[in-house]
């Protein structure tokens, strides 16, 4: 039998492990900007020219007969030198004589005349016909002479047999790309519906390079067969709340929702870089679809790098205000695993939770919250965080808390947990080195009349035996555990302007007293301390009046709202002052002025609120 040769080079690229996928170097893209018609055209992700349309001339024909021919020739290999330009002259016969006039200018690439511009689409493009030959000319001899880039993105790919995963062409090189797998029955690469998107499978287990090349680039990646390191289930769809939702709290969803979604084998550990989650501000309605990279690494595992997609949702919740204030702070320094607090999260009383530990052991400890659901139907709850830590600066870690705190109530911006039947959910847990402090604010509602169990706990291994021994309380009466009522000061007090200044104390007796055996909460730490201030001014003139903080017995640091505005303080020492707000009053105006604040962990309270008639 005899065969033709197209059918033997037919037959000859089936058999081959490799395949073409790609497009053109030079390319044209509508402007959809302009007032009228234009087309640009693009070499490597640059644009060179910009073709406007002049009297019937289509600019899309135009750009595009230009695009081919640059195409063309620098598949023919010409040099980029001798891309150029030159004015036009025509002879223009007047009154029996023959002159010469400018008519416009072109850009040649060797012999090959690419494009005349007349004056008019030097005008369109702002510009004169040379001035703009020679603008493009430069544009041409740049971009072709850029080095072309290729990148794979994940560049280690680890799977389980029939498992298959995406692959990403990045860089700007163009042209056709090309693959070649170099160990045969391992895996198989095809191209998808998407541009610079291929999908690879893994068919049997062992180890294979894949070589890319596109525009004379090459790249290698590996791709390993291994029997699961990781159990992948599909995420849920994440629920937040807020006007809008604050994207460090989407962020927060989303880490939790990967976390409770894979499942790691022994050895293998999760990671998650917080900045390659940027979502925007989620309003009221309002979905948001993520793609956020992941790896899985460890001891003898082959590291993955894969994709995960997780839909956001925009869920409506009404703030209740809380009737119980959680505190755990004793032991404040933990020397061993076990349970720092535990209690009974009541459905339909809201509780607010302060927590602030340190790691006072030589090793590694993880901080877990987590809220165990007893029944065998499904529980949900709504929570708003503000987390500071780990560090060493215990000021420091207090503000950072306080702060991400009542910005995230500011605007409501919160998340929705379902509980399964039966089931603990960790809604934060953190890992603190030697001396290295966690503290944080979580305001937490239950609808219905459910009752829930929140526990803090510290463990040297997270997914290790739940450790059930409840750790000592200290024996000092300074750092308290326990359960405290009704988390609330009201403030009202007068100032009249040309009064001698004054102070309104933050954290001063009367102190809440405990529930349980917890005692005095001295400073009243994360209790909210809400202040209306009249301040009039008795005089005809305008006068000026500073608010200020002052620490009172050692450093300390604040949040305030003032009207609305979030101010935060340095940290100040002992008798020093910081200005928060400078008011101007006219003659006889009374001024109602609201400011809210909570004690903040790791600073010494009382402070001092000042106010100052100048």
């Amino acid at each position: 039998m005899k065969f033709s040769f197209a059918v033997y080079f037919f037959l000859l690229l089936m058999c081959l492990p490799s395949f073409i996928y790609g497009q053109e170097l030079a390319s044209v893209r509508p402007r959809t900007d302009e007032a009228h018609i234009a087309e640009d055209i693009y070499i490597r992700e640059q644009s060179v020219m910009t073709i406007h349309q002049e009297s019937s001339y289509d600019p899309e024909v135009r750009a595009r007969a230009i695009a081919d021919k640059l195409n063309y020739l620098y598949s023919k290999g010409i040099s980029t030198d001798k891309i150029y330009y030159k004015k036009e002259i025509k002879k223009v016969e007047e009154n029996g004589k023959v002159t010469e006039k400018p008519a416009g200018a072109s850009i040649y690439w060797g012999e090959e005349k690419l494009i005349t511009i007349t004056d008019l689409q030097g005008k369109l493009n702002n510009s004169g016909a040379e001035e703009l030959a020679a603008r493009w000319a430069g544009n041409l001899q740049k971009a072709f002479s850029s080095p072309p880039t290729l990148k794979v993105f994940p560049s280690q790919i680890l799977l389980v047999p029939g498992e298959k995963s995406d692959i990403k062409i990045l860089g700007n090189a163009t042209g056709k790309i090309t693959w070649k797998i170099n160990t045969q029955n391992i895996i198989e690469i095809k191209e998808t519906a998407i541009k610079d998107r291929l999908v690879v499978r893994a068919i049997n287990k062992g180890d294979s390079t894949v070589e890319f090349e596109k525009e004379g680039v090459k790249l290698k990646i590996t791709v390993s067969v291994r029997e699961k390191c990781a159990e992948f289930s599909a995420p849920n769809i994440i629920s937040v709340s807020g006007t809008p939702c604050q994207p460090d709290v989407i962020k927060d969803a989303v880490i939790k929702e990967l976390n409770r979604s894979i499942s790691l084998t022994s050895g293998a550990k999760l990671s998650i870089d917080p900045f390659n989650i940027n979502p925007a501000p989620l309003s009221s309605g309002k979905e948001l679809n993520l793609l956020v990279p992941v790896r899985i690494e460890g001891d003898g595992i082959v590291s993955i790098e894969r994709f995960l997609p997780l839909k956001v949702r925009h869920q409506e919740e009404k703030f209740t205000k809380p009737v119980l204030l959680f505190v755990s702070d004793s032991p404040e320094k933990i020397v061993k695993d076990g349970i720092m607090f535990s209690h009974i999260l009541s459905g339909g009383s809201p509780a607010r939770l302060l927590y602030y530990h340190q790691n006072g052991s030589e090793k590694e400890k993880y901080l877990i919250i987590e809220v165990f659901n007893p029944y065998k139907t499904a529980c949900k709850i709504w929570f708003i965080s503000g987390t500071g830590g780990p560090n060493t600066q215990e000021a420091f870690v207090g503000h950072i808390a306080t702060s991400r705190f009542m910005r995230n109530c500011l605007y409501n911006a919160g998340q929705f947990l379902t509980i399964a039947p039966e089931e603990r959910v960790i809604i934060y847990m953190q890992k603190m080195a030697p001396k290295e402090i966690l503290t944080g604010l979580f305001h937490i509602q239950s609808p219905g009349s459910s009752f829930l169990e929140l526990t803090i706990r510290a463990e040297s291994k997270p997914s290790g035996q739940i450790t059930k021994e409840m750790l000592p309380r200290d024996s000092d009466s300074t750092h308290c555990r326990g359960v405290y009522p009704e988390p609330f000061v009201n403030i009202n007090e007068t100032y009249n302007v040309g009064e001698s200044e004054k102070s309104i104390y933050i954290g001063k007796s009367p102190f809440l007293d405990s529930m349980d055996e917890g005692g005095p909460l001295y400073g009243n730490y994360g209790v909210l301390y809400d202040m209306t201030i009249k301040i009039k001014n008795p005089s005809s003139s305008v006068k000026e009046v500073e608010m200020s903080f002052t620490s009172q017995g050692g450093i300390a640091q604040g949040t305030f709202l003032i009207d609305g505005r979030m101010i935060e303080t340095p940290i100040v020492k002992s008798s020093e002052h910081v200005s928060l707000a400078t008011l101007f009053l006219k003659g006889g105006e009374e001024r109602i002025v609201h400011v809210n604040t909570i004690p903040q962990g790791g600073s010494h309270y009382p402070v001092r609120l000042m106010l100052k008639s100048q």
